[in-house]
């Protein structure tokens, strides 16, 4: 399993459990923006309502292509989804990691 680096730049809702927007970058350099609940985007506690943003985080997901540009095609896990209700995204391939 592989993770994707996002940003958290907005709390929706502190209450329980929270809801923030993450923008993740697609290798265009569009930006794309999911908004979710806390426990589904941020795994490792790095959100805290009231904290201050941004923060990065790491989402997991799985790589369906490698591209010879460097870059490669994504599919989010949970049912992680962006506004429009795509799950799969072309990111470039240096904010990719494998998850530990």
């Amino acid at each position: 399993m592989y993770v994707v680096r996002v940003a958290a730049v907005r709390w929706v809702d502190e209450e329980w459990p929270g809801w923030v927007e993450v923008l993740l970058t697609e290798s265009d350099g569009s930006v794309v923006s999911i908004v979710d609940k806390v426990p589904v985007l941020d795994g490792d506690g790095r959100l805290t309502p009231g904290g201050s943003l941004p923060v990065g985080l790491e989402l997991p997901c799985d790589v369906l292509e490698r591209r010879a540009d460097g870059g490669a095609v994504i599919r989010l896990r949970s049912d992680v989804e962006d506004r429009d209700g795509r799950t799969t995204f072309t990111v470039d391939g240096r904010s990719l990691s494998e998850a530990s």
